[in-house]
């Protein structure tokens, strides 16, 4: 063999050293977590040479993550899912792989709740917020789970047109089985139980905590044709009984009267929003009188200091 082959022989066997030791320095591609990135949700449209799943979960190395305080993961999480364990301290860790990448993450292409945790860990009028799923006594219920509870997270199951909010077309299942096909249908699913034998878990009875124990908090609205006359029946019909307009602006939808919110981080329908129940943003039941919501549909304009038609003018 000539000097020639014996070189080449001798760079080949380097070659194969150099890959061997390179593969085993590396890390397993499963082992650890990767940084999101814009315009690549985790959220759907998986297949066979997509990787997202890594955003969420790591197959052999998941912790406790240092941009938050959660401990100790769950499901291979970032974060601690908080599904029920019987501990009410749990209760305020639902949610929390969600709460990494949407409230508390710097880079996040959807925030919310102002990016701070405490708007979506306590109880306010002004929030769908984590506490909830405790009844205030130590006990933890199934049917409310926090952004599991409103969002798919795997993008599965959506109301139709709200896809890209990963939108659950089943968000209250423990209570029915019902599919909704709408936002409207999608709030009633857990808004609209208004019987004392379901539970105690929606409808009336959050009444229990809500009006009971001096807290005097509002009773929830609830809708049903057959309470007409009881409740603020939802119609585009904007005329009463004798043929005079009543209102100016149809209530069809929820958000026809819960229109709080500008989609801006601090002030998002249905998550946090600066007006109390998700109402007009100025409303504050502490300060400001129901009337201001009211007459955003009840008087032309929306402007009860201006209008010329509506409540107190023409009727």
């Amino acid at each position: 063999m000539n000097g020639g082959s014996e070189m080449r022989v001798f760079l080949r066997g380097c070659l194969v050293f150099c890959v061997i030791l390179g593969a085993a320095a590396t890390p397993a591609l499963g082992g650890g977590y990767d940084t999101p990135s814009a315009g690549r949700s985790p959220h759907g449209s998986y297949s066979d040479v997509t990787d997202k799943c890594k955003v969420c979960h790591a197959a052999h190395n998941a912790n406790a993550s240092a941009e938050t305080s959660y401990s100790p993961p769950q499901v291979l999480l970032r974060t601690r899912r908080g599904m029920p364990t019987g501990q009410a301290a749990d209760v305020v860790y639902n949610g929390a792989a969600c709460a990494y990448c949407h409230i508390s993450a710097s880079w996040s292409i959807k925030k919310i709740y102002g990016g701070l945790l405490s708007n979506y860990r306590s109880d306010s009028r002004y929030n769908h917020d984590d506490y909830h799923r405790g009844n205030g006594f130590g006990q933890i219920t199934i049917d409310y789970a926090g952004c599991m509870s409103c969002h798919s997270v795997h993008g599965a199951n959506l109301v139709p047109g709200y896809e890209a909010k990963i939108v659950s077309a089943d968000p209250n299942p423990d209570f029915d089985a019902i599919t909704v096909t709408n936002l409207t249908d999608f709030c009633r699913d857990c808004h609209e139980d208004t019987t004392p034998s379901s539970g105690g878990k929606w409808g009336y009875n959050c009444y229990w905590c809500h009006n009971g124990f001096g807290t005097r908090d509002q009773r929830p609205p609830f809708y049903l044709q057959s309470r007409d006359g009881v409740t603020h029946i939802m119609t585009t019909t904007l005329t009463g009984n004798y043929g005079t307009q009543v209102a100016w602006t149809d209530s069809s939808d929820c958000e026809d009267c819960h229109m709080g919110g500008n989609h801006t981080i601090n002030n998002s329908f249905p998550h946090y929003t600066s007006g109390a129940q998700f109402l007009d943003d100025g409303y504050n039941p502490a300060a400001t009188g129901m009337d201001r919501v009211c007459l955003n549909c009840h008087a032309e304009g929306g402007d009860g200091g201006s209008y010329t038609t509506g409540v107190g003018k023409t009727f």
